[in-house]
């Protein structure tokens, strides 16, 4: 009898411990599809954050391009009324002109840049975007300027000389 009761206690042990074994490998394995859910989550978190980012660079670059495109184009019309008049105006506003024309390379050569950075989905609106910046013609005045190597010029230096243009105009 005492065999039995022997036999029935290490056969109840084992049995607890195989449970223990079970409920131990169950909370691992909880334990790692929660850390596997929270790199998930800090991933996609990560993804979303830089789409933001990319797309805040895009509406920048827009509200960059259509500054850019308003003042070649006053720009364009000043230089051909002050040739006509032969004013030695003309050189100095031609030379900013030249700087505008650079600026648009250079917004040209960001929008490549964040092209490639935004992911696939996103490509095909950027390739239709940078492809009519690239296929627009350039206006007369900036056809010699073209001919000027490009200089990196960022945000700042491009707003300090709208401001300093819209005063200009005043």
């Amino acid at each position: 009898m005492q065999e039995t009761v022997t036999n029935t206690n290490e056969r109840k042990s084992l049995f607890s411990a195989f449970l223990e074994v079970l409920e131990a490998r169950d909370k691992q394995a909880q334990a790692d599809r929660e850390l596997q859910e929270e790199k998930y989550q800090r991933r996609t978190q990560r993804i979303y954050d830089f789409h933001e980012r990319q797309q805040r660079e895009a509406v920048e670059l827009r509200r960059c391009l259509d500054y850019v495109s308003q003042h070649a184009h006053v720009l364009e019309s000043v230089v051909r009324g002050a040739a006509a008049e032969g004013a030695p105006l003309a050189a100095a506003l031609l030379r900013q002109a030249a700087a505008l024309q650079r600026c648009m390379a250079q917004c040209v050569a960001n929008a490549a840049r964040i092209r490639q950075l935004l992911s696939a989905a996103h490509r095909p609106q950027m390739d239709a975007m940078l492809a009519k910046m690239v296929s627009a013609p350039l206006p007369a005045h900036c056809r010699r300027a073209a001919l000027i190597p490009s200089t990196h010029i960022n945000l700042s230096a491009l707003l300090s000389t709208r401001h300093r243009s819209a005063t200009l105009n005043r």
